[in-house]
């Protein structure tokens, strides 16, 4: 009877030592997982901070060369100061060509990116250096605002670079588009602030005509980096908050948006020319507000690249502790057999039922038996202890898919109206055009508030955001629910119709409930609304881009033709045969 007893010890105690070991296996491969997931997150994020200090530097090499044309004397040091920019920029972009030199190879449109870039960045580079050519009392206003354009135009252009290889990247690892988006979004807010101040230059040595013209598109690039501003906030509250990120955000509110920004603001509003500083003046003032959105940019990336290296130290220490606590509770199992066996095979049974309740997905609390030896009792507060690291670790990861959930819309929803954003109707869109029904009647219409910037200018920005927000909300009820509403950008929205009847009648019922709102009770202020329409009965034209100009046209008709109406292009079903 005892040896019946020893041979069944024995063989629980073998099962319940392989299940821990399987056990502490089934932990630990998730976490080995992760580090591997988390280490290929932090070399391709490594790899965009390439793309992104490309574009940096390219955006950064306006102000030395702003500089060097606005002199009004020949000074060494600022040639060489461009001549450093410039080295800084051609090293970055051979680095970059490297890094992504194997989906260069592959991929024709990031090819033609880098292609496009260098050579907008040597035709800003020529136009910049004829006039640096020139004596200073030469140098035409014109001829430097050709130079700062073309300068535009290479930022813009390595700015669609840096987001070509962003999407490679998110390709082959969406892990991290939250973190390229947020990072992305911080460098094209710092080249917005240089735009800002590249406007205000090119306005110092202008006439009146032109001064108003840079003014509105001061104004124009600053409302923009008002939504950037308030997107990369939203990004970081939700995802990357930090004392010290929280810290620059602030610096930089202070410095930059109550200072440099108002002063340049005030700059733009000269009108006496005796009354303008120079553009090194101006420059060297502003630069010193624009410091802090360079410091808040190295921040959110350094702050990235330190969560994403803290994740991937997390899950190696978890990997390590979930084997370590195995390799304890297989020791116990062989000592208990060796000092008590038959004594404890009751509770050795309790065990291997636990760990193989564990295993199967059970984490609820066990009875803890009373009358145990004190190594047993040890081991069923190991047990324990594992049950809770697993629920925890449970919980971690519902949390991090919730979080993954509430970015994803933020990420695809306009903040101020809370409909799509630009970026998610186009991508709703192309899924509905490549879909396999393509009898489907379509209608896409834009929406454009009437006289808006004078509600801006009257009533300020607070009633214009109460007006987009309530234009907002009648659209979305008006609409049905397979119906299509964003906001394309500004005052104006888009809103796309499947398998509508009439879209020119659908157009004119929300132009009619519009002109009917009141937005604001006590100041008694109403809108009207222009909508440029195209509507096809079959999928004649399968192309968004083609289809958003054709309404984008008819929109602007409507605003010739006096506003407050609906002009639309029709493309009726053709018949077969």
């Amino acid at each position: 009877m005892r040896a019946s007893i020893q041979k069944i010890q024995l063989t629980g105690t073998i099962i319940i030592a392989v299940s821990s070991i399987l056990l502490a296996t089934l932990a630990a491969l998730p976490s080995v997982s992760n580090y591997l997931r988390y280490r290929n997150n932090a070399e391709q994020l490594t790899r965009f901070e390439t793309a992104l200090q490309s574009a940096w530097l390219v955006s950064a090499e306006r102000g030395p060369a702003n500089n060097l044309m606005g002199a009004t004397s020949a000074d060494v040091k600022l040639v060489e100061g461009l001549a450093a920019a410039r080295k800084a920029t051609d090293d970055k972009l051979s680095q970059l060509e490297a890094s992504f030199a194997v989906e260069i190879a592959t991929q024709p449109e990031l090819a033609k990116a880098v292609a496009d870039t260098r050579r907008k960045l040597a035709q800003s580079r020529e136009a910049v250096d004829q006039v640096a050519a020139l004596p200073p009392a030469a140098r035409s206003q014109s001829a430097m605002a050709n130079a700062i354009k073309s300068m535009f135009k290479a930022a813009d252009s390595i700015n669609l670079l840096r987001g070509r290889a962003a999407r490679s990247i998110i390709m082959k690892t969406p892990d991290v588009a939250i973190d390229i988006a947020m990072t992305g979004t911080a460098g094209v807010m710092r080249d917005r602030i240089g735009r800002l101040g590249s406007y205000v230059v090119m306005s110092l040595q202008a006439n009146r005509q032109d001064q108003l013209s840079y003014r509105a598109k001061f104004d124009t690039e600053m409302q923009s980096l008002m939504l950037l501003k308030s997107s990369l906030w939203n990004y970081t509250a939700a995802y990357l908050s930090t004392p010290r990120l929280d810290k620059a955000f602030r610096d930089f509110e202070t410095y930059y948006f109550g200072q440099a920004l108002r002063y340049a603001q005030n700059t733009i509003a000269i009108v006496m020319p005796s009354a303008r500083p120079s553009v090194r003046g101006f420059s060297e003032n502003y630069i010193l507000g624009m410091r802090t959105s360079d410091t808040l940019r190295d921040l959110i990336l350094a702050e990235t690249r330190a969560k994403m290296e803290r994740k991937k130290q997390e899950a190696l220490i978890y990997g390590g502790v979930s084997l370590l606590i195995a390799s304890i509770a297989v020791l116990v199992l062989l000592r208990l057999a060796s000092v008590y066996r038959t004594a404890l095979f009751q509770p050795m049974q309790s065990v291997r039922t636990q760990i193989a309740a564990i295993a199967a997905g059970d984490l609820s609390e066990a009875l803890c038996q009373d009358r145990v030896a004190p190594e047993v009792k040890k081991m069923f507060q190991e047990l324990d202890f594992l049950r809770e690291q697993l629920r925890q670790k449970g919980e971690m990861e519902n949390q991090q898919r919730a979080l993954a959930e509430q970015l994803r819309t933020l990420s695809e929803t306009d903040a101020l109206t809370g409909v799509f954003n630009r970026r998610a109707l186009e991508k709703a869109v192309r899924t509905i055009l490549t879909g396999e029904d393509q009898l489907q009647a379509l209608g896409v219409m834009i929406v454009d508030i009437d006289h808006f910037k004078s509600i801006n200018d009257r009533y300020g920005h607070a009633m214009g955001d109460l007006a987009l927000q309530k234009t907002a909300g009648l659209l979305r009820s008006a609409l049905r629910k397979h119906d299509i509403l964003a906001r394309y950008g500004g005052e104006e929205f888009v809103v796309v119709l499947q398998d509508v009847s009439h879209a020119t009648a659908t157009a004119d019922r929300l132009r009619r409930l519009i002109e009917a709102q009141i937005i604001d009770e006590q100041s008694g202020l109403s809108l009207t609304a222009s909508f440029g329409v195209v509507w096809q009965e079959a999928r004649a034209i399968n192309s968004w881009d083609e289809l958003i100009a054709i309404a984008d046209d008819r929109l602007y008709e409507a605003k010739r033709a006096g506003r407050n109406r609906v002009w639309a292009t029709y493309f009726p079903k053709v018949a077969n045969g």
